[in-house]
């Protein structure tokens, strides 16, 4: 398995991650020993594809992943927005995040917030998706479905409902991106939820139960990391973090992990 970060916009405005000038973000990772990086773009029409690929072949980091979270949460669209006008603008930033991807070497683009909260526009999602789906399909890009906990989304909490929703879309192009934060939370055990679903997992955040750095809050990392061998899972663990002190923070992960990892 992989050790990456997520590396945010320095102008976002709000994020539980690293956010700061990109090359500097992703020298440090590299200095740090980071494997990959997991970039969270705030407008992926802005992209300058030729120098990010430059920056990451630089210090040797993988793109492990395409955030699209900012969308909603500096921008407030959804792909379930009530609004038609406001859908079509987020379905339409979605495909943007999906050429960012497929331009600069990334397989997978995370559908996290950007879904929008409201079960009840669960339908207008669902037909949402499809349309991303499809540009998913003819782009060879993964869309990574995020179960994310009851006190940010009413849809799609757990992992169980994002298999069902993996399983009614029908594409080998949807698949589940886990998060041990949420499973904290929404999972009766974290462990045997990877048992059951891991094998459809494409992508994985890592965070302590109170959302610092691994080895912060009382999530066992030895047992969900054999969880996950369990199923054969060979990505990238992401760390999608709150850092008081990012420097540390990101000492404390990838010290934390690769104990795990390589004892």
């Amino acid at each position: 398995m992989k050790v990456a970060a997520v590396v945010a916009d320095k102008g976002a405005e709000f994020s539980p991650i690293y956010r700061a000038d990109f090359e500097e973000a992703i020298a440090r990772l590299s200095e740090l020993g980071y494997d990959g990086v997991e970039i969270s773009f705030l407008n992926p029409f802005d992209v300058e594809y030729n120098k990010i690929r430059q920056i990451l072949e630089e210090y040797a980091l993988e793109p492990v992943a395409l955030s699209t979270g900012l969308t909603y949460v500096n921008y407030g669209i959804s792909l379930s927005d009530r609004d038609e006008s406001r859908r079509k603008k987020a379905i339409e930033r979605f495909m943007g995040y999906i050429d960012v991807a497929e331009a600069i070497g990334s397989d997978i683009v995370v559908l996290g917030l950007i879904r929008g909260k409201n079960r009840n526009n669960f339908e207008l999602f669902k037909k949402s998706l499809k349309e991303c789906l499809k540009y998913a399909e003819k782009k060879k890009v993964t869309i990574a479905l995020e179960p994310i906990n009851r006190y940010e989304t009413e849809m799609i909490n757990k992992v169980e409902e994002a298999a069902s929703l993996m399983e009614e879309m029908e594409s080998e192009h949807l698949k589940i991106m886990a998060d041990t934060f949420h499973m904290n939370i929404e999972e009766r055990s974290i462990e045997e939820t990877i048992r059951i679903f891991g094998k459809n997992f494409v992508h994985f955040h890592i965070a302590d139960s109170n959302r610092y750095a691994p080895g912060y809050g009382h999530i066992d990392f030895r047992v969900v990391i054999g969880a996950l061998r369990e199923t054969g899972y060979d990505r990238a663990l992401s760390a999608e973090i709150l850092a008081d002190d990012v420097e540390n923070s990101l000492k404390q992960t990838i010290k934390h992990i690769r104990l795990i990892l390589y004892g």
